[in-house]
């Protein structure tokens, strides 16, 4: 078999295929510095792996010889050698491979071996050539470093490092790059080996004194300079975050970082993306943790994988071989994908980070705030309100009780803004419940909203103007506004002046009335309309009051309707007789109280003012000789010397009030203009004050109206209530009409003022009749008094009535069936048996029929608050309303009311203009805004339905495929220990220390607080080793051998003894608890070395049978897992387990989390 004539014949091989088995492409002119050529690599081969030496072809090339690779090797070709010949010239024949080729697939892909995952191999490279045709060395070099040998004998050599980095170029720019030990004779011949010859990097690739250099890998790789240093600054990025980890595109880059860089070119070609998009879908990968084990694309060989960094795997492609394979194929079946669903990487990378540029960003927060507000101003109209049930059955005041009625129920509407309703048909009929019976009572709100208290606002006013608080146009003075409330009034008590004041009215009537009987020569006093008298200011000089208080008394006689407007006496007979003396009224209801309310509007007006952003418009100066371009050299120069801000708002307004001209500094080239563009500031500002300084009539309302309902409840409680409703005794006056002619309530009360009181206890006095069985509906039925109350008793003894006579809401379904008239009896009413039954179901039928419609028309409210909620969504980010639905339901968990969790960080974003300008800041709700356009963006992108969205969620559990993050503060790769909630909190310990994140907003509020601000019990540890919350809701710290437990509800740490088993084991033992953490489902697992615990009953007096059990081998069955990495087989340091199930532990840097999704639980970088 050694003559060359036998070995062709026995293996059908050509002249030239054996030259290629024996020596390939292999150069015998390219030499290393020891005058050795390139053949002598020929001992790489797989036919020669091993044997010390290579076959080669004696000088008249008819006998094949054996090269030993040194002077101590077998001069004979092995006979192995031939077994080698036979199987890799057969495989080729089969596989279609050249010798070349599929000598280089085994040397550099699949570690010189034949074997099952050779043939693999093999057949993906083939795939790939045949799918991209690509030579199959530029393949290989996707999986190891790019080839250098095969050089051969031609003027350009063949090899894949100098076709790709030298070629043709080598021999223009006469320079090469070398980074083998052979060079090629051309280079020798034609260019030179001096170092001069030989293009290098000088101290690092991205510096300019390599430049050349990068241009040839431009020039020869065909991309950009920004792409090149892209590929660069990525890896050592990457490096720069993982220690472990060593890029080989660092300052000296050799034939491995130069692979790396052909790599990532030619993988960018095949898959038509960018290196930007090449390195998003590295990051999206690193991200899906499922994909590695449930993927759905289709690759040929789903090598199982460890390793999660892409850049580690494309950076080391021998070392992370399965990685390698696995990541080519996914990745172009991932390119294919996006191709054919028209998604690009910007895409996937929104939807699987929210990731997005500084300008994309900006434009979806743009989007987001502009659908808050659309949002808020959708609700608005549909807000809880108390007029909300006004209908033809409940006027305003009914509705203003039910409305009050439901605030007083959590269940019923949101504790952060009762304005959004949160729908219980349970609760919302009790609430229907008790705001009927309250329709019947009467409080001092009931005197609100009837038009009487415009009276009491003008005379605020008026007092405010008379003692120049305001000026006549209703603007502050604010240099009349004392600094202390105590010195502030609005009203003076004339108390001591009454009877001097009385004595000069009296004296002035009675002196009239003389002149009246002289004139009219009778003795006959005139009535009040014969008698006229008018009260000057100068009558009430004797009284010796400065001048405000003499115009403010005249007023306040006004006001208490002793005068007209013209100051005439509107009964002068009142003060013809002394004894009326009495009963005159100096004085306004305006107390202290009052006044401190005023004037703490007041004070909030001129806060307001200085505190509320005002933007300095350039349109402000179109007055001035100045052109566009000059006022925005202005405007810079304002904001330049600290006057407004980079959005143009008014840094410190008084200060422009109080600015002397001379010291109002601006850019030369304004300095003429220094006084118009300041005096146009303070116009702009001294208009924007306006509006907070201003106060009249309509401003003191709500005080006055407050003012006026107490005024009316005392007086009307005074006479006509008992126990809060309309006495017994008062119940005919008000059922009469014609008594409100002769209802009154005091002097403020005009005729109008009066009957509107009236008006409104007469309809409460309906209400309680409707709500209640009456003496007037028994009467009719023929009962006398004695009767009627004797009934009363046995109805109240039977549960038919209650003691105010009302029928129990349980009874309602009783007398609500006819039937029961049949059998409805009360003992010596025989003959008024049904009468009295029917009488009683007339009542508890209207009650019915009320609640009916109360909770109707809440359910109607919460309905058409959720849909007017999920259309503006819809709208925002064009989706139906269905699908928004279900997207917000699975983010936000499935909340008892969807409305809610959307608006009221909306609500709590509204500024003082009464719309959203901004997102509300608070971290969990703008990341779920976010998540809800990345989960939109990807329904829209495969053009799903409302079905098909519902399936997505509910089959491919995308909330847990897409998760949150908790982000560690800087610096911190792993902690000691993870308490999930406590008092609204996360807390992570490290050391001596804690961290406290907010668990609503996952935003960091402690940053690197002492243990022993939690309790002074900690004051002595070093570290904490584990921390949970039991089944029972305790919290438990332990270090050590020490234990703390804060039981639930307490705010109080409390050292505890505690023993964790009571068999042999790490747990009797003095080793400390490692990890502890409680489920979902209440068992509570404890960690100690190598062992674990579990506690299922509502205690931990005993552990649950048969534990402790080593984690390695037990504790991935306890979860339904696969497997568990081995650093966590020896111990854990810390876990928890997710609101959504998800069993995730600690140890190190590092984290697994178990789930349905994936149960293999790979290894994460708690930094990642």
């Amino acid at each position: 078999m050694a003559t060359v004539s036998q070995f062709l014949l026995t293996t059908e091989l050509s002249g030239k295929e054996l030259r290629e088995l024996l020596f390939q492409n292999l150069s015998i002119t390219a030499v290393n510095a020891a005058n050795l050529s390139e053949r002598v690599l020929a001992t790489n081969f797989f036919i020669n792996q091993g044997l010390g030496g290579f076959t080669t072809l004696s000088a008249d090339e008819s006998v094949m010889v054996w090269q030993p690779a040194d002077a101590g090797s077998q001069p004979e070709i092995p006979i192995s050698w031939f077994d080698r010949c036979d199987r890799f010239i057969r495989l080729a024949r089969k596989t279609g491979y050249s010798f070349s080729d599929l000598d280089l697939v085994l040397r550099n892909c699949c570690g010189n071996q034949l074997n099952r995952e050779s043939l693999q191999v093999m057949a993906l490279i083939k795939k790939l050539q045949v799918d991209y045709q690509l030579p199959v060395d530029v393949i290989c070099a996707f999986f190891s470093t790019i080839s250098t040998t095969g050089i051969g004998d031609l003027d350009e050599p063949g090899d894949l490092f100098n076709r790709t980095f030298n070629n043709r170029l080598a021999f223009l720019e006469k320079k090469y790059i070398a980074q083998s030990e052979f060079i090629p004779q051309s280079y020798i011949l034609k260019i030179g080996q001096t170092d001069a010859n030989r293009l290098t990097i000088m101290n690092d690739i991205l510096q300019d004194e390599s430049k050349e250099f990068r241009k040839r890998l431009q020039r020869t790789l065909q991309i950009s300079d920004a792409d090149l240093m892209l590929i660069i600054a990525k890896f050592r990025a990457r490096n720069a975050l993982d220690p472990t980890y060593t890029t080989s595109v660092n300052n000296n880059i050799q034939l491995p970082g130069l692979s790396l860089i052909f790599r990532m070119v030619k993988i960018a070609e095949i898959l038509d993306l960018s290196i930007a998009e090449l390195f998003d879908l590295f990051d999206l990968l690193e991200l899906d943790r499922t994909i590695r084990t449930s993927s759905h694309f289709r690759i040929l060989f789903p090598y199982p994988v460890q390793e999660l960094n892409c850049y580690r795997i494309i950076d080391d492609p021998r070392t992370y071989a399965r990685e390698a394979l696995w990541l080519v194929q996914i990745l172009i079946a991932i390119a294919s994908w996006m191709r054919t669903t028209d998604f690009s990487t910007a895409d996937l990378k929104f939807i699987q980070s929210g990731n997005l540029s500084s300008a994309e960003h900006a434009t979806l927060s743009n989007t987001l705030i502009q659908m808050l507000d659309q949002l808020v101003q959708a609700f608005l109209p549909l807000a809880l309100n108390p007029g909300t049930f006004v209908s033809d059955q409940f006027d305003a005041r009914s509705s203003r009780v039910m409305y009050e009625t439901l605030l007083a129920h959590d269940s019923l509407v949101s504790v952060q803004d009762n304005r959004i309703v949160r729908f219980d048909e349970d609760a919302a009929r009790r609430a229907a419940e008790s705001a009927l019976a309250r329709l019947g009572g009467v409080t001092k709100k009931d005197f609100k909203g009837l038009n009487i208290s415009g009276k009491m606002a003008d005379k605020m006013y008026r007092n405010l103007v008379i003692y120049e608080i305001i000026n006549a146009d209703g603007e502050i003075v604010a240099d009349k506004l004392p600094a202390d409330v105590g010195d502030f009034s609005i009203a003076t008590d004339f108390s001591d002046q009454r009877s001097s004041l009385f004595n000069i009215v009296h004296d002035l009537v009675v002196a009239e009335q003389s002149n009246f009987l002289a004139a009219s020569d009778s003795d006959q006093l005139p009535d009040k309309q014969e008698l006229g008298v008018m009260l000057y200011l100068s009558d009430l000089a004797p009284l010796n009051l400065p001048l405000q208080q003499v115009n403010e008394l005249m007023d306040t006689l006004i006001f208490n309707a002793y005068l007209d407007e013209e100051g005439n006496l509107s009964d002068p007979t009142f003060f013809a007789e002394s004894e009326n003396e009495d009963e005159f009224e100096v004085n306004t209801p305006l107390t202290r109280d009052h006044a401190r309310i005023v004037f703490e509007l007041i004070q909030k007006g001129m806060a307001d003012f200085l505190h509320t952003p005002f933007k300095l418009e350039s349109s402000i100066f179109n007055t001035l000789p100045l052109s566009d371009l000059e006022v925005q050299d202005l405007i810079a120069n304002l904001k330049f010397n600290g006057y407004i801000d980079d959005a143009g708002m008014v840094i410190d307004k008084q200060i422009f009030f109080n600015l002397p001209q001379k010291k109002f500094k601006l850019a030369p080239e304004f300095y003429w203009y220094q006084g118009p563009i300041l005096e146009a500031i303070q116009a702009a500002l001294d208009a924007d004050r306006i509006k907070y300084y201003h106060i009249d009539s309509e401003t003191l309302a709500d005080i006055a109206e407050e003012i006026v309902a107490e005024m009316c409840f005392n007086a009307v409680q005074a006479e006509y209530l008992e126990d809060g409703t309309i006495s017994e005794s008062q119940r005919d006056f008000f059922a009469n009409p014609d008594n409100s002619a002769t209802f009154d309530l005091g002097r403020y009360f005009t005729p109008g003022f009066n009957q509107a009181v009236f008006a409104q206890l007469a309809a409460i006095q309906q209400w309680f009749d409707r709500h209640h069985l009456t003496d007037k509906a028994l009467a009719a039925l023929g009962l006398d008094p004695n009767a009627i109350a004797n009934l009363y008793s046995l109805l109240v003894q039977d549960g038919f009535l209650d003691t105010d006579h009302s029928i129990p809401p349980e009874r309602y379904a009783y007398f609500l069936t006819v039937n029961n008239a049949l059998t409805f009896s009360i003992s010596g009413y025989d003959d008024y048996n049904k009468d009295i039954f029917f009488a009683l179901q007339g009542v508890a039928k209207d009650m019915q029929q009320r609640q009916d419609e109360i909770v109707t028309a809440l359910k109607g409210v919460a309905a058409n608050q959720e849909s007017a909620v999920m259309d503006t969504l819809a709208g925002g980010f064009e989706i139906d309303s269905e699908s928004i639905r279900i997207i917000c339901g699975y983010l936000f968990y499935n909340p008892a009311s969807l409305a809610e969790v959307l608006l009221v960080p909306a609500l709590a974003s509204v500024g003082p203009d009464g719309r959203v300008s901004a997102l509300p800041g608070e971290y969990d709700f703008d990341r779920q805004l976010l998540r809800i356009a990345q989960f939109v963006q990807l329904a829209k992108k495969f053009q799903f339905g409302a079905g098909e969205v519902e399936v997505a969620f509910s089959d491919q559990n995308l909330v847990e495929k897409i998760p949150e993050d908790l982000v560690l503060p800087t610096g911190m790769t792993s902690f000691d220990a993870l308490l999930p909630q406590l008092d609204g909190k996360i807390y992570l310990f490290k050391g001596n220390q804690y961290w406290a994140y907010s668990s609503a907003t996952y935003a960091l509020v402690e940053n690197a607080a002492p243990l022993v601000l939690l309790s002074r019990l900690f004051a002595g540890l070093d570290h904490i080793d584990a921390a949970f919350t039991d089944p029972m809701g305790n919290a438990w710290i332990i270090s050590g051998t020490s234990y703390f437990i804060r039981n639930k509800g307490s705010n109080t740490w409390t050292p505890t003894e505690r023993r964790w088993g009571l068999v042999n084991n790490n747990f009797d033992q003095t080793r400390p608890i490692d990890a502890a953490f409680t489920n979902l489902d209440g068992i509570a697992y404890l960690f100690s070395g190598d062992q674990f615990i579990r506690y299922s009953g509502d205690s931990f007096t005993y552990v649950d049978p048969s534990f402790p059990k080593r984690i390695q081998g037990n504790w991935p069955g306890e979860i339904g897992a696969e497997k568990l990495p081995d650093r966590f087989s020896a111990s854990i340091e810390a876990g928890f387990e997710s609101p959504l199930g998800q069993t995730i532990l600690f140890k190190d840097d590092k984290f697994v989390r178990f789930d349905d999704s994936d149960p293999t639980a790979q290894e994460q970088d708690i930094a990642s």
